[in-house]
């Protein structure tokens, strides 16, 4: 088994994430661009996904209110 063939989940926070992409952005445009594209979507659709339910649970709390 290659290495590109083997997945690897990592759990960080924000700020971690935001000083690996401060790193990686030291690095040559050639040898990161790939992989900070990578983080980026990653993170956005996380981000994004975070926000929808955040959505969702504020509406829903709004209509308690409401019913109250």
């Amino acid at each position: 088994m290659e290495n590109k063939d083997v997945i690897v989940s990592l759990t960080l926070n924000l700020d971690q994430v935001n000083g690996i992409l401060a790193a990686l952005g030291q690095g040559p445009y050639v040898q990161v661009a790939e992989l900070v594209e990578l983080v980026r979507s990653q993170v956005g659709t996380q981000l994004a996904e975070m926000q929808a339910q955040l959505a969702a649970q504020q509406d829903s709390q709004q209509e308690e209110t409401k019913e109250d």
